[in-house]
C-alpha cells in the first residue's frame, strides 16, 4: 500500500532519545547529535527514526498526516517542523522579534541571558521552542571569538557561566576592539580547534589556549599604546634650557674679548663703529668732540 512505511530506517538505525513534549527541544538536540554520530545523513532515515520515536497520539494532527504519508521532499525537515510549530506560544513571532532586538551592551553574559528571559511569561520559559530560540539569540549575541567555545555546551545556564569567565578577562567590547590586532599578530592561529577528528574535550582546550594568546597579544599592545602617549615636553624642555647654557657663554666670550681695550666706553666697546653716543674717557670722545662746531663761525 502506498500509505505504509517501513518500520525502522534501512541503515544506521539506533535506538533514539525518549520524546517528551515538555522537552522537546532536548529531544531534538539529543537526536541529530546521534544522528552525526551514526553518520545518518539521508532525510527518509530521519524521518522514520523521528516517527517511530514520536508517539502518535502525541503528534500535532499535521504531523500525523506527514507520518501516514511521508512527503517526497525533505521528510525529516518537514515533519520536524510540523511538531514544533504546534508547541509555538501564542504571538510568539513578535515576542522573538523582541529577544533578538535586546543589545547586548557591557552586561555581563548572565546579565544578558537574564534579560532575555525578563521578557517572557512562566509558560514561556518552559517552552521548548522559547528555549531553542533562547540559546541561539543569547548565543549570537556573544563576541565571535567566544563562540567556539561555548558551542560545546549544550545547557545555556552553564554556558553563560563559561562566558562570565572569559568577560572577566576581555569583556565584549575589549574583545571587538582586539580583533584587528589579532588579526595583525604574528601569533599562529589555532587550527587544531576545528579538526573534525579532535574531540570536544581537545576542542575546548584548544580554544582555550587560543583565546589566551589572543588576551596576550592584546595587552602588549595596550602597552604599548600607553608608551607611546606618554608627553615628551620634559625630553624637548631640557634640551631647550641646554641649547640656552651654551649660547650664553659664546655672547659673553665675544663681549670680553672687545672689552681688552679699556680705553673704550661701553657703547664703543659695544657697537664700535656703528656707536651713535660715547661717554667722556672714550679715547674717541675727543673725535666726537671735534665735529661740534664753533659758534664763532
Amino acid at each position: 500500500m502506498p500509505d505504509e512505511i517501513p518500520a525502522q530506517p534501512s541503515k544506521g538505525f539506533f535506538k533514539p532519545p525518549e520524546y517528551s513534549t515538555a522537552h522537546a527541544d532536548k529531544f531534538f538536540a539529543i537526536l541529530e547529535g546521534r544522528f552525526r554520530q551514526h553518520k545518518v545523513e539521508d532525510e527518509l532515515d530521519k524521518f522514520l527514526t523521528l516517527a517511530t520515536a514520536v508517539p502518535f497520539d502525541e503528534l500535532p494532527e499535521a504531523a500525523g498526516i506527514l507520518v501516514r504519508r511521508p512527503p517526497e521532499e525533505s521528510p525529516y525537515t518537514k515533519l520536524k517542523a510540523a511538531i514544533l510549530e504546534n508547541l509555538r506560544p501564542k504571538d510568539y513571532d513578535a515576542l522573538r522579534k523582541r529577544m533578538k532586538a535586546i543589545p547586548l551592551g557591557s552586561m555581563k553574559p548572565t546579565e544578558f541571558l537574564n534579560r532575555l528571559r525578563s521578557i517572557a511569561d512562566e509558560n514561556t520559559l518552559a517552552n521548548p521552542i522559547f528555549k531553542t530560540d533562547l540559546l541561539a539569540v543569547w548565543r549570537d549575541a556573544m563576541p565571535s571569538e567566544w563562540r567556539h567555545v561555548l558551542i560545546v555546551e549544550p545547557d545555556i545556564d552553564e554556558a553563560a557561566k563559561k562566558a562570565d569567565v572569559l568577560y572577566q578577562y576581555q569583556p565584549p567590547q575589549e574583545v571587538n576592539d582586539a580583533r584587528a590586532i589579532v588579526a595583525a599578530a604574528s601569533a599562529p592561529a589555532p587550527p587544531a580547534a576545528l579538526r573534525p577528528s579532535m574531540n570536544y574535550e581537545q576542542r575546548f582546550a584548544a580554544l582555550e589556549a587560543a583565546m589566551k594568546t589572543m588576551t596576550e597579544a592584546f595587552n602588549l599592545s595596550q602597552v604599548d599604546d600607553n608608551r607611546g602617549r606618554q608627553p615628551k615636553r620634559d625630553d624637548s624642555n631640557r634640551g631647550r634650557r641646554f641649547n640656552r647654557s651654551k649660547s650664553r657663554p659664546r655672547r659673553s666670550q665675544s663681549r670680553d674679548k672687545a672689552t681688552n681695550d679699556s680705553t673704550l666706553c661701553f657703547y664703543h666697546d659695544r657697537f664700535g663703529a656703528r656707536a651713535r653716543q660715547c661717554q667722556e674717557g672714550c679715547r674717541l670722545f675727543p673725535k666726537a668732540d671735534a665735529v661740534q662746531p664753533s659758534s664763532g663761525n
